[in-house]
């Protein structure tokens, strides 16, 4: 196996406790994330993975091959910065083939190989310009080819994507997913952004203050965040104070405020007692146009703010107790600033965090 195994990777820096007892196991074939905040330590992780970085402690192993003090050019990684780094004198196939010419590899095999990267990212054509001559879009898909020209088993990206446009971004992703799931190679890729992560990812870790807070599938962690931070963090999130009341034949009784329902003990993350006090996640699409008087949970105030992208439209709503954030998808008309609303909440969606 070719998977990667980070096992209590700790690194400062002077004061500043950069990871702190890391430890993750990254499968073969998958497209991994490192999504946090900017000084959350992953990009200290992935240097570490690299060998651009010692880590104090613990130790970094692939293919069951402990490689924590391996020097970066014997670690066979392929690796996209985020500046691109491309070499301003060389035209587009010599930047390409330069990995190849460096491990003495026979002219022949350079050339079919660097044509092969080159027409992997659909830049054949430009293969005689220098990289001035490029857009940030083309110079990106250059960064790409030359990380992937001699195959390399594990390609780590440090967030190749913040330098270019929305819409060129969205094509990107989508175009180094098709390139990661046709290969078959290991991707570790470090972003900030929860978008790019929710789209790209097989699975994901979320850092905060260099430690792991959660590790999982986008879905898992969008709908079951271990803590506040998580659920704030990736993806939007109203969170609401909550007491167990009762405990019974696999359901819970809480109540929030004046609201009272039941959810079944699924909804937790560990079996919650009678007095518990917990937070309920409420995501901004798990909300609705209600009314006042109505049975099931409702909140009452007034629209503050709104936003439309495409069909959805995106409410801030100030209530007496809390500002929420709520996502309306149903192409209904759209509601004025200042209008009085009331909200029904799924409860059948929401997931809870103890606190």
């Amino acid at each position: 196996m070719n998977g990667l195994e980070i096992s209590g990777v700790s690194k400062r820096f002077g004061a500043t406790v950069a990871l702190d007892d890391v430890s993750l196991t990254i499968n073969e074939h998958e497209l991994f994330f490192l999504l946090g905040p900017s000084g959350c330590g992953k990009t200290t992780l992935l240097r570490c993975i690299a060998g651009l970085c010692r880590p104090d402690a613990g130790t970094v192993r692939f293919g069951g091959n402990d490689i924590t003090n391996t020097p970066v050019d014997k670690r066979n990684m392929g690796m996209v910065f985020q500046n691109y780094s491309l070499w301003p004198h060389m035209t587009v196939f010599e930047n390409v083939a330069y990995g190849l010419k460096m491990r003495n590899r026979a002219k022949d095999e350079t050339e079919s190989r660097a044509f092969k990267a080159l027409a992997m990212v659909e830049m054949q054509g430009l293969k005689d310009r220098k990289p001035a001559a490029l857009s940030g879009g083309q110079q990106q898909r250059i960064a790409l080819a030359r990380a992937l020209v001699y195959e390399p088993p594990v390609v780590l990206l440090d967030e190749p994507l913040s330098n270019l446009d929305a819409k060129l971004r969205k094509e990107m992703r989508m175009e180094i997913r098709a390139i990661q799931k046709r290969l078959g190679v290991t991707m570790v890729y470090v972003t900030h952004d929860q978008e790019e992560a929710s789209a790209m990812a097989d699975r994901m870790a979320l850092l905060d203050k260099g430690r792991i807070v959660q590790s999982g599938t986008p879905r898992e962690i969008y709908r079951r965040p271990a803590s506040a931070f998580a659920a704030q963090f990736f993806g939007q999130a109203n969170l609401l104070a909550c007491t167990v009341a009762t405990v019974a034949e696999g359901r819970a009784a809480i109540a929030c405020g004046t609201a009272r329902f039941a959810v079944p003990l699924s909804a937790f993350g560990a079996t919650p007692v009678q007095g518990q006090r917990a937070t309920a996640v409420v995501r901004p699409e798990d909300l609705y146009w209600s009314e006042a008087g109505n049975q099931e949970p409702h909140i009452s105030g007034t629209i503050a703010g709104h936003e439309r992208s495409g069909g959805v439209h995106t409410y801030t709503i100030d209530a007496p107790k809390q500002q929420f954030i709520m996502q309306d998808g149903t192409g209904g008309e759209e509601r004025a600033i200042g209008s009085a609303v009331t909200m029904g909440i799924r409860t059948d969606r929401l997931y809870f965090i103890h606190a």
